[in-house]
């Protein structure tokens, strides 16, 4: 079908592909929808079957010559792309830059543009340092873990007849809010609402107003709110609330012994053996964080020295993509994340605008990746997959068949899991090339709050 093909490359990625039909094929591909329109078409005064293609032409020319113009593109499209290297991106649709067919008499020339996958290479990197902070482990964050599994293993408990509110009990309120002439606002009662006191997981952050009340008690809190409080509706406005206590409970902390590390897993037999657990888990979690910065300072300086002219519909691809998931994060439709952005005086083009330069670079990057792994020609074997299913398993105290079971119904594939292995295994090699230079002193917790 094709006689001759050119294809010529544009910015970003974009290639424009020109294609000629010879006169033979153009004709048949007319004849063809020509045919059809003969053996279904109905006109007065012609039997079904039977209508000249004079006639045909003169009523449904423009029509025939769109599907055969049609027709033809696609196949020679079909056809081209078997042949040429330069195939188009999934979600970029060649778009037809020339005229459409019209005369099926001579030969047919058509072009299109479309964005392929970037071609770029990856410069030396091996004169990048990064910085490795360095991290110990005291016995003030081994106490703080021991002090989280105390509260999590903690024996919820009502406290006395004539108990009075205290910060860190769990108290049961009903509330509402009054009005000035003290009558309650209709819509604002919330009856058996629980909380800590303490945390202010509650509307009106009135923890501080409940303490030293008692079971049965009400209080009216007459409360003004700053101009940036968080519920922008209280902003700026003083409330009346009505609140009445119905239970007051405490938390039953078990003692640090080693009865309570056997308790937390029959694996301890003693609270040292607990506490050496804990210190492990921790050095083993600082050394992924740590891990996870080199690789992360090392992409941005490798980026910063790569050039990839990135096509637009992948920038838009994967801006589609943060929104589609930003609104499954709000459990909404993006139809109802624009509606919302309209009252806020924004639209999707709005927020595409402020993502683009991060999205942008966070494809430099996987691309970088990507590629690495292609110039280092990195494999995973059978064993290896297998192997890292195990490790999965062990970290996660389960057996193989359910980490495989979990990522089937996850909808995650092999494939996907074997990519993963293959980034782990990039990352390996590289942190061995690069140059890595030893940071400041840094305690556990501020590096996992720098990590956030």
């Amino acid at each position: 079908m094709i006689k001759s093909k050119d294809i010529k490359k544009n910015e970003n990625s974009s290639v424009k592909l020109s294609i000629t039909i010879d006169k033979e094929d153009a004709k048949k591909a007319y004849d063809s929808v020509l045919a059809q329109y003969a053996k279904e078409a109905q006109i007065p005064g012609f039997r079904k079957g039977k209508v000249p293609a004079a006639i045909l032409e003169k009523k449904f020319g423009r029509g025939i010559r769109y599907e055969a113009g049609e027709n033809l593109i696609k196949d020679a499209l079909d056809e081209a792309f078997k042949e040429i290297e330069e195939k188009p991106l999934a979600y970029s649709i060649p778009t037809l830059i020339s005229d459409f067919p019209e005369d099926f008499t001579k030969d047919i020339t058509f072009e299109v543009e479309y964005d392929i996958y970037p071609e770029f290479s990856v410069p030396d990197y091996t004169d990048i340092e990064v910085e490795e902070p360095k991290v110990s482990i005291t016995e003030e964050e081994i106490n703080a873990e021991l002090e989280k599994l105390q509260k999590q293993n903690a024996i919820v408990v009502e406290k006395e007849e004539g108990s009075r509110v205290e910060e860190g009990d769990i108290i049961t309120v009903n509330y509402q809010e009054l009005d000035e002439n003290n009558s309650p606002i209709e819509g604002s009662k919330r009856e058996d609402y629980v909380f800590t006191v303490g945390t202010k997981y509650n509307l009106y952050e009135f923890d501080d107003e409940l303490i030293g009340l008692k079971k049965g008690e009400k209080k009216t809190i007459e409360k003004t709110f700053p101009e940036d409080y968080q519920v922008k509706e209280f902003a700026g406005t003083t409330k009346k609330i009505e609140v009445e206590i119905k239970a007051i409970k405490t938390q039953n902390i078990p003692n640090l012994d080693d009865d309570f590390a056997q308790d937390v897993n029959e694996k301890y037999e003693t609270l040292d053996d607990l506490k050496k657990d804990i210190e492990n888990r921790l050095i083993k979690e600082a050394d992924s964080i740590i891990r996870q910065k080199k690789i992360d300072q090392f992409l941005a300086k490798l980026s910063e020295k790569t050039e990839i002219p990135i096509p637009k519909s992948m920038i838009k691809a994967e801006l589609d993509n943060s929104y589609h998931q930003l609104a499954h994060q709000y459990q909404t439709t993006e139809e109802n994340l624009d509606k919302a952005l309209e009252k806020e005086g924004k639209t999707r083009e709005d927020i595409y605008k402020e993502w683009e330069p991060s999205a942008t670079e966070a494809l430099k990057k996987r691309l970088i990746i990507n590629q690495l792994i292609q110039d280092k020609k990195i494999e995973v074997s059978d064993e290896e997959m297998e192997n890292y299913y195990k490790e999965i398993a062990e970290g996660a105290g389960v057996d193989v068949e359910q980490v495989k079971q979990y990522y089937a119904q996850m909808g995650l594939t092999n494939e996907q899991l074997s990519y993963d292995l293959k980034e782990k295994k990039l990352f390996d090699q590289i942190l061995e090339e690069i140059k890595v230079k030893k940071g400041k002193k840094i305690s556990y917790v501020d590096l996992t709050k720098a990590n956030e």
